[in-house]
């Protein structure tokens, strides 16, 4: 059962129904004028002109880089000399420890 404003329709006379549907028709016809006209405003707003671009502040701008020459040749070559050793140590033992067998000639590590 269909009310409107707390009347069922089926109790409503003929031209009190008319009536009822002329002011839905006239509600309905305001209403399409309504959506079209945000519609408009909506699809003006949507234009790349207007729209501002928001850049977030983490961003940083881009900056061209400049070009680098050649490398400036060094009169001397820039590396570490190592020093001599002034004397060697050998941490390894002669014999096994576990079995007294002869270990070999001891190497440099």
């Amino acid at each position: 059962m269909v009310e409107i404003d707390g009347t069922k329709l089926s109790s409503l006379s003929k031209g009190e129904l008319i009536t009822i549907i002329y002011k839905l028709i006239e509600e309905n016809e305001l209403l399409r004028i309504r959506i079209s006209d945000l519609e408009e405003k909506l699809f003006e707003k949507g234009k790349p002109e207007n729209q501002k671009r928001v850049i977030p502040s983490w961003v940083k701008p881009s900056v061209k880089s400049k070009k680098s020459g050649k490398r400036k040749k060094r009169a001397k070559a820039f590396v570490r000399i190592k020093d001599t050793p002034t004397h060697t140590v050998f941490h390894s033992h002669d014999i096994c420890p576990d079995c007294s067998g002869v270990l070999g000639i001891p190497s440099v590590c």
